[in-house]
């Protein structure tokens, strides 16, 4: 899988469900704290995403973080 977003418990989960090791295959990249209390959602990349593709996303939540978007985001499917 080459990008999930979910809380660590419910990745964890299922990754072992499918035979798998949870802390090699379900690695949190970014933090989702907002969503979801002290347990908030990650954003998981496959190992083999390029380093360079995950800071694309950090700098891109970033900037949907600063402008206001993502906080009507939240505040639409947190009602």
């Amino acid at each position: 899988m080459d990008l999930w977003i979910s809380n660590e418990l419910n990745a964890h989960y299922l990754v072992r469900q499918a035979s798998g090791d949870p802390n090699e295959a379900a690695v949190p990249q970014l933090s989702l704290d907002d969503l979801g209390g002290a347990d908030g959602l990650c954003m998981a990349f496959s190992r083999d995403t390029p380093d360079e593709v995950v800071e694309r996303f950090r700098q891109a939540l970033a900037r949907v973080r600063a402008d206001g978007r993502y906080d009507a985001i939240v505040a639409k499917w947190l009602k």
